[in-house]
C-alpha cells in the first residue's frame, strides 16, 4: 500500500501529462487545418479581399490585414460592416473549421507578389493584380488547456491559456478568360 501511495501520484501526474500535450497537439493540427482551408478559399480569384470595401482601394496599412472572427458575426447582424463578402467567405471557412477550445482568434491575410515585384517591375501592390504572388493566411488564438501543466514556461504567466499560431501560404489561382 505504501509503495502504490509513492508511484500513483507520480503516474497520474504523468496521465495527466501525456494528456494535455495530446490535446494541444490535436488542437495545434486542427488550426493548421483552418489556416490551410482558409488560405485554399482566399488563393482563387477574391480581387476584393485586402481592399476597403468603403473606397476599393487597398488598405493604407497594405497588403497584410489583420481580422477577428467578432467582425463576421458582427457583420451578420449589421449591413454596414466593412467586410467584403470575399472576407466573409474567408473568416466564415476560419469559424468552421476553428477547435472549440481555441478562443480569441485573429486572422491575417497577406498577398505577396513573386519575383517580379522584388525586381521592381511592381510599383505599388494592388490586390487585383495578385496573381504572381502567393497567399498567406496566419491563424492566432489561445488555446485552454486541461490542466496547468502546459503553460509553465509561458510568458505572461497564465498556466491555463497557451498561444497557439498556424501559418498556410498558397500560390494564387489565376483564372483564364475564355474569349
Amino acid at each position: 500500500m505504501i509503495e502504490f501511495a509513492f508511484v500513483l501520484p507520480v503516474f497520474m501526474l504523468l496521465i495527466v501529462i501525456i494528456l494535455d500535450y495530446g490535446w494541444l497537439f490535436y488542437n495545434q493540427i486542427q488550426l493548421e487545418n483552418c489556416a490551410r482551408n482558409a488560405a485554399r478559399v482566399a488563393c482563387v480569384e477574391y480581387k476584393e479581399t485586402c481592399l476597403d470595401p468603403l473606397t476599393g482601394e487597398a488598405y493604407a496599412s497594405g497588403a497584410k490585414q489583420k481580422f477577428d472572427l467578432s467582425r463576421l458575426d458582427a457583420s451578420e447582424s449589421q449591413s454596414t460592416d466593412p467586410l467584403t463578402d470575399q472576407e466573409k467567405d474567408i473568416l466564415k471557412e476560419v469559424k468552421r473549421t476553428l477547435p472549440t477550445s481555441v478562443s480569441d482568434v485573429e486572422v491575417y491575410i497577406e498577398y505577396t507578389y513573386d519575383g517580379d515585384y522584388l525586381d521592381g517591375t511592381y510599383s505599388a501592390f494592388d490586390v487585383r493584380n495578385r496573381a504572381k504572388g502567393d497567399v498567406c493566411v496566419q491563424v492566432k488564438g489561445i488555446h485552454t488547456a486541461i490542466s496547468p501543466l502546459v503553460g509553465w514556461g509561458s510568458d505572461g504567466g497564465d498556466y491555463m491559456h497557451r498561444s497557439v499560431s498556424c501559418k498556410s501560404v498558397y500560390k494564387v489561382e489565376k483564372m483564364e478568360k475564355n474569349n
